[in-house]
């Protein structure tokens, strides 16, 4: 049975942070009543690779990679959007991290096997690079590289 990364991003806006992924309601059938729950319709990155997991915290890569920093749980200040998503699905390893603690990984610095595997989601010179849509989304929304994150958790 495999791990997923379950990744949301949040953006603060006039002092409170914000779900900026597309999402839609999602209607299911729970004990004879019907429940409503936010589902995204795509996550800023989607796939499925430990050496990335065992990065951003310390996942499923046994001796693998430096960890970017111990995992944090899911933030107080959280939107309401990803509080009741993880009131949902959260299963372990709750984290979150800035755009800031992101850019500062030295993810090239790993040995080749990991600095290959981590390329697709740091690399500044990859376009659709995860970090790349970060800083994106920063100039979009204006805000500082602490003012944009990150926050996921894990299953399985």
């Amino acid at each position: 049975m495999g791990c997923d990364i379950h990744i949301y991003t949040e953006v603060k806006i006039k002092d409170k942070w914000t779900c900026v992924d597309p999402m839609r309601l999602y209607d299911y059938e729970q004990d004879s009543y019907v429940r409503s729950i936010y589902i995204t319709k795509r996550q800023i990155y989607e796939g499925r690779n430990y050496y990335l997991f065992g990065a951003l915290a310390g996942v499923r890569c046994y001796g693998g990679p430096d960890l970017i920093d111990s995992p944090r749980g899911i933030p107080l200040d959280v939107s309401d959007v990803i509080q009741e998503i993880s009131d949902f699905e959260l299963e372990h390893t709750p984290c979150w991290l800035s755009l800031s603690d992101l850019k500062q990984y030295k993810w090239y610095k790993q040995n080749k096997c990991y600095k290959d595997a981590l390329r697709y989601f740091f690399s500044r010179r990859i376009k659709n690079s995860t970090v790349n849509k970060l800083v994106r989304l920063q100039k979009k929304y204006k805000v500082t590289s602490e003012e944009i994150r990150v926050v996921f958790w894990f299953d399985s």
